[in-house]
């Protein structure tokens, strides 16, 4: 908070790997394993969340970028979406006399409006997670049975067959492990 009372966020920084894109921003957490894509106005607030520069500064400033009044309510429903996704170093309480939605905001700005902060969220597979295996009869790369051999068969087991290897049992001259 500013001497006055003012709210003053401050984004997360540590821990993620950012990439500026035309038009969006995209963050990977490292730690959640998840990846965020903010639209142009979400990585605007964002990236103006310097710990030293109020509320209603950034829609000043917003206003005078875009050519257009950006109220207050704008960047205190991004500042709520960049805190739900734990891209804020802490999470703000929304002042009482604001009341934020992103249904309001529509109604303000218009449906088409570019102004309308979006942060959209995929929790992406860790490794462990994303490694997933073919049943019998799914195509393979032969392992010759040998289970320490990168495989990608439920069974570790991919058998020669005509036209195709296929994941499979042991069979004859295969062994699988």
């Amino acid at each position: 908070m500013s001497q006055n009372g003012e709210a003053q966020p401050l984004a997360r920084r540590n821990d993620l790997v950012v990439s500026e894109l035309p038009n969006e921003v995209l963050v990977y957490d490292l730690k959640q394993h998840k990846a965020h894509c903010l639209n142009q106005t979400a990585a605007q607030i964002w990236n103006l969340s310097d710990g030293n520069t109020s509320v209603p500064e950034i829609a000043r400033i917003l206003s005078r970028e875009h050519n257009k009044q950006v109220n207050e309510d704008v960047i205190w429903l991004a500042l709520r979406q960049l805190g739900n996704a734990d891209l804020l170093a802490k999470q703000l309480p929304v002042p009482e006399d604001i009341m934020v939605s992103r249904r309001k905001i529509v109604r303000q700005l218009g449906l088409g409006s570019l102004l309308i902060p979006a942060v959209m969220t995929i929790i992406t597979p860790t490794v462990v997670m994303a490694a997933t295996c073919v049943p019998n009869a799914g195509g393979c790369t032969p392992n010759n049975g040998n289970c320490s051999v990168s495989t990608t068969c439920c069974s570790c087991c991919c058998v020669a067959g005509p036209g195709q290897d296929k994941c499979g049992n042991s069979g004859p001259g295969v062994t699988c492990q």
